[in-house]
């Protein structure tokens, strides 16, 4: 086989982006529709754990390794199993994600909120920040010119 994204299918295809964004939304990452579909495109391009590592440093900052390898672990899974089994390894992923997802509403409130600041400053690179327009500068004018002088007395 070519490649572990080609020929394994749509339903399989939707399960890996619907198991990362359930893994992002358990590290307490950002997650809108682009991030997934950014992630499943490093898939289908067969990224290195190393390359993804780089690419997604600025959306989960310091959860980047613990998601890289977590996804390198299931997609090496896929890579080996069957069919019957692609079901089991999604079945096993869902369980780990609940389980981790209920430890951490019976954590204290405040260590989430935390993490929410961090994550919402480092996802706005520079480049795109609105800033307010500078306020209007009037045209420069030349001075009027001077009334023609008298010529001087004889």
């Amino acid at each position: 086989p070519r490649g572990n994204m080609e020929g394994i299918g749509t339903e399989i295809t939707h399960k890996i982006r619907s198991a990362i964004k359930a893994k992002l939304v358990d590290l307490g990452a950002y997650v809108d529709d682009e991030l997934p579909d950014y992630i499943m495109v490093m898939v289908a391009n067969k990224k290195s754990q190393e390359q993804m590592t780089d690419d997604l440093s600025l959306f989960l900052a310091n959860n980047t390794e613990k998601f890289t390898a977590w996804l390198h672990g299931v997609l090496s899974k896929l890579q080996n199993a069957t069919e019957g089994e692609v079901n089991t390894v999604f079945q096993q992923e869902s369980e780990a994600v609940n389980r981790s997802a209920s430890a951490k509403s019976m954590a204290a409130v405040p260590s989430q909120k935390s993490a929410v600041p961090a994550v919402a400053t480092v996802s706005t690179p520079a480049s795109t920040q609105h800033l307010p327009a500078p306020p209007p500068v009037a045209p420069v004018q030349a001075p009027p010119p001077a009334p023609p002088r008298a010529p001087p007395p004889a």
